[in-house]
């Protein structure tokens, strides 16, 4: 069972040059047990999951807000089985993450996901 940390960044020199909100990584390979903690460096952030990526992380809201800079929430990924409503294609799991700063969401080279693996 691994640790992984999903950074939510505020880049406000990336301005002009790229989307200044980042998430990082964009991809996270998961297994069911695996600890994710999302983290924000310097933006406060809200994170809106879709009802199977909240099944995944077992969240008790659709909305997570990390209202302060330098905090973080863990979750635990869980064992998804063969139900239709919860699986989801690919086993890929997308979210959003609207930051603060940038009045934007974050990009993670395309939309965020976690990938089970």
């Amino acid at each position: 069972m691994a640790t992984h940390t999903i950074k939510i960044i505020h880049d406000g020199k990336l301005l002009f040059e790229k989307h200044p909100n980042q998430v990082r990584p964009g991809n996270a390979y998961v297994s069911p047990g695996d600890k994710v903690i999302f983290s924000t460096r310097n933006t406060n952030i809200e994170i809106f999951l879709p009802p199977q990526t909240q099944y995944l992380l077992n969240a008790s809201n659709n909305v997570i807000p990390i209202t302060a800079p330098g905090k973080s929430q863990t979750f635990i990924i869980q064992k998804i089985g063969s139900d239709e409503k919860i699986g989801s294609p690919k086993r890929r799991f997308p979210y959003a993450v609207y930051c603060e700063a940038g009045n934007d969401f974050a990009e993670g080279g395309s939309a965020p996901q976690m990938i089970v693996e």
